[in-house]
Parts: structure tokens; sequence; C-alpha cells
């Protein structure tokens, strides 16, 4: 057995990851070492700060709300590149009429 006073806070490290990465394998270590992960703030508090009083009801509404405010940005885009093409075959349709019969038929 190796003498851990004589390693570094890193050698441990090392070791423990080493070792548990050879029992459990590389994803069994990383879930292993996920369940001693303390995070930082406090997380109650900042949910409540950022969400409040907010039901269910009222999240589903936004959501509804949002779906209503991107189908109307995409029937407008629709519309905006139905008439730009509309443009460009007018503009092409025009540029046919102009060349003479005689270039036509050739």
């Amino acid at each position: 057995m190796i003498d851990v006073t004589k390693l570094t806070q890193s050698e441990i490290r090392r070791l423990g990851i080493e070792a548990l990465t050879k029992a459990l394998g590389p994803a069994g270590m990383i879930r292993f070492m996920q369940q001693f992960e303390l995070g930082s703030g406090d997380y109650t508090r900042d949910r409540d700060e950022i969400l409040g009083d907010i039901t269910l009801e009222e999240i589903f509404a936004e959501i509804e709300e949002e779906q209503k405010q991107q189908e109307k940005k995409a029937h407008k885009a629709t519309l905006v590149a139905n008439k730009i093409a509309e443009q460009a075959f007018e503009d092409s349709t025009a540029k046919i009429e102009e060349i003479p019969q005689s270039q036509n038929n050739s």
C-alpha cells in the first residue's frame, strides 16, 4: 500500500481517479464522482427569485404565447419571401417580353 502521507493532494486525486476508473470504468467513475459535487449557492432561493410564484398554467400560457409569436414571425417571413419571388418572376417575365420576337423564335 502507498504511504499517502508523502503524496500531494494532486497525486492522491490522480491515483483515486485511476483506481475508480479501473474498478468502475470511465462512465462509472464519472457517475461516482458526481455524487460528491457540492455545487454552490442556494438552489431553492435562486429558483424562487427567478421564477417567483409562477404556476404550471402560467408556464404553459407563456409557452403558447411564444409559439404564437414564432408562428407570426414565420408567417411574415413567408409573405416577404413570396413577395420577393413574385417580384423576381414579374421582372424576369418583363425582360422576356422585351426580347424582340425574332430572337424569341430562334
